[in-house]
């Protein structure tokens, strides 16, 4: 059976003042085979989940037909455009092709990939992320995009 210690939570940011933790992931530590919370943060339309010096964002957005979808993201706490770099950023349309993550919308077979065009913009005030929607109907577009701390 696996025992939680007590930990204290810290205050968010003012800027993320009113967000809710909305659930916890327990594991073990691979390397030391003690436990690890990893607390999943949601703010507006977006879900931040931490470990270490990763975070991975993960939302969805629906963009109108033949046009570019762009969504405004806030950094995660502790994260800014000076001390992180995006890993990657994928994005799911059908959803059992799988998270693409590279992006490149060369045809019709890349649609059914979901290798949809896309530019991730780290900014000094927020994260921009921008989906192209080739198809002739709006799309909802599960997006899920890696941080790292440098």
């Amino acid at each position: 059976m696996k025992y939680l210690k007590k930990i204290a939570i810290v205050p968010f940011a003012q800027k993320h003042k009113g967000c809710i933790i909305d659930s916890f992931d327990t594991s073990d530590d691979k390397h030391t085979n003690a436990p690890s919370i990893n607390a999943v943060k949601k703010y507006s339309n977006n879900t931040y989940k931490q470990k270490n010096d990763f975070v991975i964002i993960t939302g969805n957005v629906t963009i109108a037909a033949n046009d570019t979808g762009l969504v405004n993201i806030n950094y995660p706490e502790g994260f800014n455009a000076d001390n992180c770099v995006p890993i990657t950023c994928g994005l799911q349309i059908i959803a059992n092709k799988g998270y693409n993550y590279v992006g490149y919308n060369k045809d019709s077979g890349s649609i059914l990939t979901n290798a949809y065009d896309r530019r991730l913009n780290l900014t000094s005030s927020n994260i921009l992320f921008m989906i192209d929607n080739p198809n002739t109907s709006a799309k909802t577009i599960s997006y899920k995009i890696v941080l790292m701390k440098v």
